[in-house]
């Protein structure tokens, strides 16, 4: 980047309008929980309740391994839940089918 680049990216971040910025993050971290809560929704017919926080670091973990394996969230999502809350894998995986479609 030349000297010039480095100047107006500065002055960009300097007069930027960081309530967007803010509003961004708060409606994406909505959108993350209320993943989290419908997969925990789904669980409550079965007979289990899992905690939201576990339910939460799957969806969250689900979004990391998604990088690395193409759809492979759904699975790995599911293997999580079932370890920490002990639910049946398979309980799991059908809850998580039923959202997606």
């Amino acid at each position: 980047m030349s000297d010039q680049d480095i100047k107006d990216t500065n002055n960009a971040a300097v007069n930027a309008n960081y309530f967007w910025v803010f509003l961004g993050v708060l409606v994406t971290f909505l959108s993350y929980f209320s993943r989290a809560y419908r997969s925990r929704f789904l669980l409550e017919p079965l007979g289990y309740k899992p905690k939201l926080k576990n339910v939460y670091h799957g969806v969250m973990a689900g979004y990391i391994i998604n990088y690395t394996v193409p759809r492979s969230d759904e699975f790995a999502r599911a293997s999580l839940l079932a370890n920490y809350e002990n639910i049946p894998f398979e309980k799991v995986f059908g809850t998580i089918v039923v959202d997606v479609l």
